[in-house]
């Protein structure tokens, strides 16, 4: 399994192992999916793929506001939903939406990555030895 023939949502796992992850790089693994795929498109994408990770609970949805000490789970997913929708979509240009929520990868996000963790390192590690 090579890490190109990984979906977005599979890449978005690989990045959940590391850290949390920003809305831009959910978009940025969107767009590289289809480049050549309308802004509308990636936007529309983009919000159904994040919609589907929390869904599955593979993924919480939240923010790390500068009063805070840590990531800080929305406590009202559909509402930060909306939120996001309303400046990804409507604001896109302005760029404020890119650092502003973030996705935390769940225990059940953690073991649904794994695989794809192994054989992206794996691929990395036979990459490196060339």
């Amino acid at each position: 399994m090579a890490y190109e023939s990984f979906t977005p949502g599979q890449r978005v796992l690989i990045e959940g192992m590391g850290d949390w992850v920003e809305l831009a790089l959910v978009h940025w693994h969107v767009e590289q999916s289809d480049p050549k795929a309308p802004l509308n498109a990636v936007l529309r994408n983009t919000l159904a793929l994040i919609r589907s990770l929390t869904d599955d609970g593979l993924f919480e949805l939240g923010s790390y506001p500068p009063s805070a000490s840590g990531f800080v789970r929305a406590s009202d997913t559909e509402g930060a939903l909306g939120q996001i929708a309303d400046a990804y979509v409507n604001h896109f240009a302005d760029g404020d939406w890119e650092r502003k929520w973030l996705l935390n990868i769940t225990p059940k996000g953690e073991r649904l990555a794994q695989p794809f963790m192994e054989a992206y390192r794996r691929e990395w590690d036979a990459q490196s030895s060339e």
